[in-house]
């Protein structure tokens, strides 16, 4: 077995600069109560995505923290990965890195 030298990686297709969408009809409706920035952080598309077993550990501890958002991707990949992030650069790193969310060229082949 090979082993995955980034131990918290997140790999699929992302997702940079999209907007929450504010129309109620909308099947991605985002209300600003719920997410009020103007665009989501970079995030992998919900299709499919890999991560690490370390990378779904350490979102998972970091969904305690921060409130629940009903487009899984975005919350998942995007805001607890950016939040993780935050974390990390602001203590120094510690035990916890969280690489960002990563284009593959390769994922789809």
């Amino acid at each position: 077995m090979v082993g995955n030298k980034k131990p918290n990686l997140l790999v699929g297709s992302l997702i940079c600069g999209a907007v929450p969408i504010r129309d109620p009809h909308n099947k991605w409706y985002c209300p600003d109560y719920m997410f009020s920035r103007k665009v989501y952080p970079n995030y992998l598309s919900g299709t499919a995505y890999l991560m690490s077993r370390s990378a779904a550990l350490t979102l998972f501890e970091a969904a305690a923290q921060v409130p629940i958002f009903h487009l899984e991707d975005i919350y998942v990949t995007g805001i607890l990965a950016e939040q993780v992030l935050t974390i990390s650069l602001h203590t120094g790193g510690g035990n916890v890195l969280m690489y960002p969310p990563q284009k593959s060229t390769t994922f789809w082949s």
